[in-house]
């Protein structure tokens, strides 16, 4: 998705031990905002930073690659501050809450990938509101994919995003490869169903919610168990056997050497 949610996280882990777990292009952002916050306001002093920083974390980033992508995203920033007071504040999303009301507006619509896919639409709203925008703009794809739906072709996904506002709960507009969209079902309170604190995955607790069984991996994948006592998905399952078969194997061999 297009919006970084955990800006905190990614400059702590940047600033203590120089890595980055975001695309460059989604770094500067959260870099210009740290800076100017902190006291560089001057344009020029501020591209000069980020470009300083981004070389640290990769000697292929060079002035050419980057420079213009900082100037574009400097400016954007300091006209947002027009707008916006609050976007002078590093943002970490730590969890959202999705009202019983809200799923049974969803629950309205009969097409099972239609409700996933507003289900997706419903969390990633109220984490673009913690940023104080009401617009989520994001690709199609990024959002069937994190709906487990059907990516297919772009005329599949245009398709998908018209019959989604023919539902007349939310409102979208084409932007170029991405589209604008405003849910219109999301509550302010109500009765709690369940709290998200996993936007990526957060399908998942959907799904159980409506009856389904899936649980998570100690690698972070979901699977469907095929008994309660199941706690690994599939290609961890045979890590396991292959693992308590080498202890068994090491174990035999250390009784025949003591025998």
């Amino acid at each position: 998705m297009n919006l970084i949610y955990n800006e905190k996280s990614i400059l702590n882990n940047f600033l203590e031990n120089n890595e980055c777990k975001v695309r460059t292009d989604k770094l500067i952002p959260i870099l210009v905002k740290y800076y100017y916050i902190n006291g560089i306001k001057d344009k020029l002093l501020l591209r000069e930073k980020i470009l300083e920083d981004l070389i640290t974390i990769d000697e292929t980033n060079t002035r050419t690659v980057w420079s213009n992508k900082i100037d574009k995203t400097i400016k954007e920033f300091t006209k947002s501050l027009s707008k916006n007071s609050s976007n002078l504040e590093i943002i970490e999303v730590e969890s959202i809450n999705i009202y019983e009301e809200e799923l049974e507006i969803i629950e309205t619509i009969k097409e099972p990938r239609l409700k996933k896919i507003l289900f997706v639409l419903l969390v990633w709203a109220k984490v673009y509101e913690k940023f104080n925008r009401t617009i989520i703009m994001e690709n199609p794809k990024d959002i069937l994919q994190l709906a487990k739906c059907q990516l297919k072709n772009k005329q599949y996904r245009d398709l998908i995003m018209h019959k989604l506002k023919e539902t007349n709960l939310i409102w979208c507009k084409k932007n170029n490869g991405t589209y604008n969209i405003r849910i219109d079902y999301k509550k302010e309170e109500g009765k709690v169903a369940f709290v998200v604190n996993d936007f990526e995955n957060a399908i998942y607790q959907y799904l159980n919610y409506l009856g389904e069984n899936w649980k998570q991996c100690e690698c972070g994948k979901y699977f469907k168990p095929k008994c309660n006592r199941e706690k690994y998905c599939n290609t961890c399952g045979k890590d396991k056997i292959k693992e308590r078969d080498r202890e068994r194997k090491k174990i035999r061999n250390e009784l025949k050497f003591h025998i």
